[in-house]
């Protein structure tokens, strides 16, 4: 393994570890800390000047612009948290608008597979039958209560985290 490949294999699994504890976030708390959105545009900005062939950095900005616009639209209509835009922002640095489509898509089918199977479940454990077969006593969790929102940081999480080979910065390593 030569160094590129190992600062790869690091700057992956940072990456990963970063959108693993954004997902338990939003799953717990329905929170993104700011911090991990912050630490995806450092690591972005360390990698960016140490990793060859990652393309033009205006590629990478304007793809987190656009990614940003488009969230913040989303926030405004009430569709979309503030730490979801900050968050698909931030990985979008690293896919660019070469990449950036698959990412998206990916993050789209990840979230309309997240949203119908938390209504699944939501509508299964309404029943109070079910919780007490189950023998579930007390309050759910926020996330299995019906009318919460969809945790979109755990869509964007695994979007992203399926496109990963795609990114520029991560090229032959697989999942």
């Amino acid at each position: 393994m030569n160094f590129v490949s190992t600062l790869q294999l690091i700057v992956a699994s940072l990456f990963g570890i970063a959108l693993l504890y954004a997902s338990y976030s939003d799953l717990k708390a329905f929170v993104i800390p700011n911090a991990v959105s912050f630490f995806l545009v450092a690591l972005f900005a360390v990698a960016y000047v140490l990793v060859p062939g990652t393309g033009p950095l205006i590629n990478h900005l304007g793809a987190a612009v656009l990614v940003f616009l488009v969230g913040f639209g989303l926030f405004g209509l009430g569709l979309f948290g503030g730490g979801d835009v900050k968050l698909w922002a931030s990985v979008a640095l690293w896919f660019g608008f070469d990449q950036l489509p698959i990412q998206v898509a990916l993050v789209i089918l990840a979230g309309g597979a997240l949203g119908i199977g938390l209504y699944a479940i939501r509508l299964v454990l309404a029943q109070d039958r079910v919780l007490a077969v189950v023998g579930l006593t007390g309050a759910l969790p926020r996330v299995l209560q019906v009318g919460e929102a969809v945790p979109y940081g755990v869509a964007i999480a695994i979007g992203s985290i399926l496109a990963f080979r795609n990114s520029p910065f991560f090229p032959g390593l697989a999942l």
